[in-house]
This record gives structure tokens, C-alpha cells and sequence, in this order.
């Protein structure tokens, strides 16, 4: 197994800052989900994109040559990848039977390395255990030391903590209860809207679920339900909201009392 950079510690602590790349994929993150989305559920989005990058970029590595392992065969001509040499290219120019007692019967096989055009000579047909032996094929599964879901348990909250710091200075994102969302994709529950809300708390003299709240409200209908109660609590440019009372653990109700600034 290797350990890339984006594996350690010293990257996301030290090293792990938003790219242009990174901002762009967060904004088509939220067009593909269509809806409000937690610090959480970015960071692991994010984390896992790294992570599908270099299992892409292992992948073209790989596929220019045959991983090198000791206990493999090899022979002249044939071109191998070195994953403990940084992905090295090589080609084998040359075997020989190897010559030491420790080690049982093996061979040895010179290769011409890519990189600097420097001929080395590795074991090969090695009986004898080695880190770098394995059965089969190598996978890029088998060559990293973790998944995505590794890095995202490890690192995760530091992640979280450059995208609040990214999105709160961002005056194109809007949160509420720590959850955030392009003001693009949001309808703009004006002033007259959070009125025409108020005033059927007050009709009905009792709080009212979101649902029937929206159904007198005319927003437009391509945009879903849930996008349109997280608007309904950043209305009128997330100056004032209706206050969010909870009701059930899977509903809540807006009452008549106002309203927070935010």
C-alpha cells in the first residue's frame, strides 16, 4: 500500500486550502441536490471529491505498465509502474538469477527507469514475504491506505472549518440553523409574502405546519418544498423570520411571535 498526500494529516491540517476548483465544485454540489445542505454534509462531499480525484490519477498510473511486485514475473520489454517510487515508469532490459542465501531461489531484473533514464535492479520471483509483495493484480483499493470515509472521520472538521470560514464570506451564500444555500437558488420571500404568513397565524390563532403556510404563498412551483421553507425563515433579505417553533420530530410549526434578526 502507498500513502498519497492527501492521506496525511500535515495536508488537511497545514496544507488544505479552497481552490477555485473547490468553490466550483460546491456550487454545482448544491444545482445537483437542489437543496439546503449542512456544513457536515459538504465536507464529506468535498473530502470524497479529493479522494475520487486521486483514485482517477492512480488509475492513469497504473494503466501505463504492470505493477511492479517481488514475487511477480517479469520480462524483457516489459513496462512497469513502481507505486513506492512515486508511480516511476520503467522498462525491463535484463535478468538474472539472483544470488543470496536468505532469500531462496529468485531473480533479479534490471530496469531502465523513465524518469531519469537510471538502470536499477529489483527482485523478482521472491518467495520470501515482503511488504511489497501481494497475490493478483494490483487495485487502486488495495494501493491506498484508506477510503474517503477514513479521511472523512479523521479530518472532516477541519474541512468544515475552512467552508464556514469560505461561506460566511461569501455574500452569496445565506444559512439558517446551520444549514446554507445560494441566495440564487432561493425565491424571494419579500416583505408582502412574510405579511400574508403572519396574517393567517393570526386568522387561524394557532401555530401553522410550513406546508400550509407555502400553500398560500405564490411561489414558484418548480422549486421544492424544502427550499422554500428554509426561504421562508431567511425572507425578507434574512432581516426578520417567523419564529420556527418545533412540534414533532419530523414537523415543525410557525407560530405568531416575530422574529429574529440574522
Amino acid at each position: 500500500m502507498i500513502e498519497r498526500e492527501i492521506q496525511t494529516e500535515t495536508f488537511w491540517r497545514d496544507e488544505f486550502a479552497l481552490t477555485d476548483e473547490d468553490t466550483s465544485f460546491i456550487e454545482e454540489l448544491f444545482l445537483d441536490e437542489h437543496r439546503p445542505l449542512s456544513l457536515s454534509e459538504l465536507s464529506r462531499s468535498l473530502i470524497t471529491h479529493y479522494y475520487s480525484r486521486e483514485e482517477s490519477l492512480v488509475r492513469r498510473q497504473l494503466s501505463r505498465g504492470r505493477v511492479y511486485r517481488p514475487n511477480a514475473s517479469f520480462e524483457v520489454g516489459d513496462q512497469l509502474v513502481f507505486p513506492h517510487l512515486d508511480f516511476t515508469l520503467g522498462a525491463v532490459v535484463g535478468e538474472r538469477e539472483g544470488n543470496n542465501p536468505e532469500y531462496g531461489e529468485f531473480r533479479v531484473i534490471a530496469v531502465e527507469l523513465e524518469d531519469d533514464g537510471e538502470t536499477r535492479e529489483f527482485a523478482a520471483e521472491l518467495r520470501e514475504p515482503h511488504k511489497l509483495s501481494f497475490a493478483g493484480e494490483a487495485d487502486v483499493a488495495s494501493l491506498l491506505k484508506v477510503s474517503a470515509a477514513d479521511l472523512f472521520e479523521g479530518y472532516g472538521e477541519i474541512v468544515e472549518e475552512r467552508l464556514a470560514a469560505y461561506l460566511r464570506g461569501d455574500l452569496e451564500f445565506t444559512e439558517f440553523r446551520e444549514r446554507w444555500l445560494p441566495k440564487g437558488m432561493a425565491p424571494d420571500v419579500h416583505s408582502g409574502l412574510l405579511n400574508i404568513a403572519e396574517a393567517m397565524l393570526v386568522m387561524e390563532e394557532t401555530s401553522l405546519p410550513p406546508q400550509k403556510l407555502l400553500s398560500e404563498l405564490d411561489l414558484p412551483k418548480e422549486i421544492p418544498a424544502e427550499i422554500k421553507v428554509f426561504s421562508l425563515n431567511c425572507g425578507d433579505g434574512c432581516r426578520r423570520t417567523l419564529l420556527r417553533r418545533p412540534h414533532t420530530s419530523a414537523t415543525s410549526r410557525y407560530c405568531t411571535t416575530v422574529l429574529c434578526s440574522m
